[in-house]
């Protein structure tokens, strides 16, 4: 049995998750001085509603604790092993949080820590083609190198309201954030191709009280 492993920035709460044939880490998402676990705790609505009243809101990698345990269970049948699909490297501690819990665990040859070089649809779409390909007989191989093919081809933007969120989280120099807002515009950004950090693409002007948050995303896929 091959185990999907991945986190919420999939847009999966646990629950559904579990549904679908994989195992969700919630992402720890601090509003404040509060700290709350991804879906379990905390809605993105409710996410979202904190951000437009002004709260400061970040997010960090699961535990390493939390998934060196969900290791260990999976792993108790020894012809088991699992694969664990995280956020791109450079974009979050996720990765390398997975990679620590790995080498902690008893048998880490038995665990494939992957990095997706995206976050969000992309990611998603990955998780659900490695549970498809699981489900269909094929082998970690297989399922890695399909993967690997999408990671190499993906392209993901997202347009944003406000560049001081990406700023606090390091993703954009906080210069670039402070000159957008102040000319008001509403710039894309991209993810560059070493899936490590943020450039912007474009920007577009912003009139009036009216703003709103898109995000728009984009999937080649060459097979």
């Amino acid at each position: 049995m091959i185990h999907i492993v991945s986190d919420s920035s999939t847009l999966y709460s646990p629950a559904q998750a579990a549904a679908a044939g994989f195992h969700c880490v919630p992402l720890s998402v601090c509003v404040n001085d509060e700290t709350y676990r991804d879906y379990d705790e905390i809605t993105p609505r409710a996410m979202a509603d904190a951000c437009r009243k002004g709260a400061k809101v970040s997010s960090s990698q699961p535990a390493v604790g939390e998934k060196t345990e969900l290791y260990s269970h999976l792993l108790e049948n020894p012809d088991d092993t699992v694969l664990d699909i995280t956020i791109a490297d450079g974009l979050s501690g996720t990765y390398a949080t997975a990679c620590m819990a790995r080498d902690l665990s008893e048998d880490p040859g038995r665990i494939t820590v992957f990095n997706s070089r995206a976050l969000g649809g992309p990611q998603r779409l990955m998780v659900e083609t490695a549970v498809r390909m699981r489900n269909a007989g094929h082998s970690l191989e297989e399922i890695l190198a399909v993967l690997l093919k999408m990671a190499e081809s993906d392209v993901s933007t997202v347009t944003v309201s406000d560049l001081h969120f990406l700023a606090d989280g390091g993703r954009i120099p906080k210069g670039l954030a402070a000159v957008g807002s102040m000319l008001r515009v509403l710039p894309t950004v991209v993810r560059r191709e070493d899936g490590q950090s943020l450039d912007t693409l474009a920007g577009k002007a912003l009139s009036g009280k009216w703003r709103r948050l898109s995000i728009k995303r984009e999937w080649m896929l060459r097979m």
